[in-house]
């Protein structure tokens, strides 16, 4: 009988022992099972923030391009109106160059003009002298 009282207490031992290693890993499991669950969730999380940053990624990107177009436009426009501001100043260029040759020729009109009022003047003093001196001769 003592036998059999050492077996049955070395075999509820056992059992009880295995009933402990069964909660334990019944627990285990089952923090194992949170474990998961809060993983899932968390990567949901991320999958869903990766999904609004690649959103947010091509929209950026779209921005940046547009920007590219834009930039180019406004240096397209800068050249053409460089080459505009360039082309005015060759032309004020030209009409300074013609202006100092048209005031060159308006100064020799006016020489000229002085020089033909003083041959006029000469000519009429000329004249009046002759005239004086026809009459004096008639006179005479």
């Amino acid at each position: 009988l003592k036998n059999f009282v050492k077996v049955y207490q070395i075999i509820k031992n056992e059992r009880n022992k295995y009933v402990n290693l069964i909660q334990s890993a019944a627990q285990v499991s089952a923090e194992m099972r949170e474990k998961i669950k809060i993983l899932q969730n968390e990567m949901e999380i991320l999958r869903t923030t990766t999904l609004l940053k690649d959103s947010q990624l091509q929209k950026y990107k779209l921005k940046h391009s547009n920007s590219h177009v834009i930039r180019d436009s406004l240096r397209r426009a800068i050249c053409k109106i460089d080459q505009v501001l360039r082309d005015l100043g060759e032309k004020r260029e030209g009409q300074k160059i013609k202006i100092v040759k048209l005031s060159s020729l308006i100064n020799q009109a006016e020489e000229e003009m002085i020089q033909l009022r003083k041959k006029y003047e000469n000519v009429v003093q000329v004249r009046n002298e002759r005239g004086i001196h026809l009459i004096e001769r008639e006179e005479e």
